[in-house]
């Protein structure tokens, strides 16, 4: 929606609708979650519940909102079998608008964001983004 590109709808803060950052800074925060967050004076036991495995949910997994399967934690998406991300189950992120990406992976000490220049029709596993992530994986 073009609405959404213009200063002042941008500068309103709304949750879940227009977290607009800049790539490097998203990837440095959740390298920051990654490593443990102690410069962002989050307790141990915070990052410990970020890394636990999503609860599931009673209702089961399907987001209506979203129309897919999502397992969520604290407000993040959690690394589970119709979504992978990372390396283990310790994973938490979230999805943006057309493809962006964001997550911390525990076990590698590891933030990752992916923006682009054109927006994708997906919201979880962009090819662009997922091909991005992959090589980065293959490096380590």
């Amino acid at each position: 929606n073009d609405n959404f590109n213009h200063r002042p709808i941008l500068s309103i803060e709304f949750p879940s609708g227009n977290g607009v950052g800049q790539v490097r800074a998203m990837a440095k925060i959740y390298g920051a979650f990654a490593s443990g967050a102690k410069t962002l004076g989050l307790k141990e036991e915070t990052i410990n519940e970020l890394r636990k495995r999503a609860t599931p949910p009673t209702l089961g997994y399907y987001d209506h909102v979203n129309c897919i399967n999502i397992a969520y934690s604290l407000g993040f998406w959690k690394h589970f079998s119709d979504m992978k991300f990372g390396r283990s189950e310790s994973s938490f992120g979230h999805p943006g608008a057309g493809g962006s990406f964001c997550f911390a992976d525990p076990d590698e000490k590891l933030g990752y964001a992916y923006a682009m220049n054109k927006h994708g029709f997906g919201m979880a596993n962009e090819p662009r983004e997922l091909a991005l992530r992959k090589a980065l994986y293959s490096c380590l």
